[in-house]
Order: structure tokens, then C-alpha cells, then sequence
């Protein structure tokens, strides 16, 4: 993020969000938080800074946590009865 320094989520968190996560499909990732009202404007900023400067923002241990988070995710469904494997 350009306008913004330090962890997302925990800036987040301050501000009372819960349920930040995203759900991962084959071709993208849907991400979503529950926040106050009263933190609506920051929430916008906060996601139009993080969105709008992506690309700069993204290291290479972000994309190795992200994917064994992925991977982990993966094996706990494929665990369970009658599961189908994902792509």
C-alpha cells in the first residue's frame, strides 16, 4: 500500500472489523470484512489504497504465505467424506 504503512488486518482490527478473510476459486479471490459503520470511510480508503497500488506492494514471502495457506486449505476439504478435489 502506498498511503498506508504496516499490516493491513491489524490495522483493520483496530478499527473493529472481524471475519477478514477471502475465498479462493480457480480464477480469483473474493475477499470480504464486517466492519462498523462508523469505519466505513477508512475501510474504503484503506481498500482503494490497497487495491489501486497492488502491484508495488506484493513480496515474495506474501505469495509464499498466501499459497500454504491455499495449499493447507486444500488438503483440510479434500479431507473430508465424499469431497471432491480441487483444480
Amino acid at each position: 500500500m502506498k498511503h498506508f504503512h504496516g499490516r493491513y488486518v491489524e490495522a483493520m482490527e483496530r478499527i473493529g472489523a472481524t471475519d477478514l478473510n477471502g475465498t479462493p476459486t480457480n480464477d480469483r479471490t473474493n475477499y470480504f470484512e464486517t466492519v462498523p459503520v462508523s469505519a466505513l470511510d477508512y475501510t474504503l480508503w484503506m481498500e482503494s489504497d490497497r487495491m489501486g497500488y497492488m502491484v508495488n506492494a506484493h513480496r515474495p514471502e506474501d505469495a509464499r504465505l498466501a499459497a500454504r495457506v491455499v495449499q493447507n486449505e486444500k488438503r483440510q476439504d479434500e479431507n473430508q467424506p465424499y469431497s471432491l478435489p480441487r483444480n
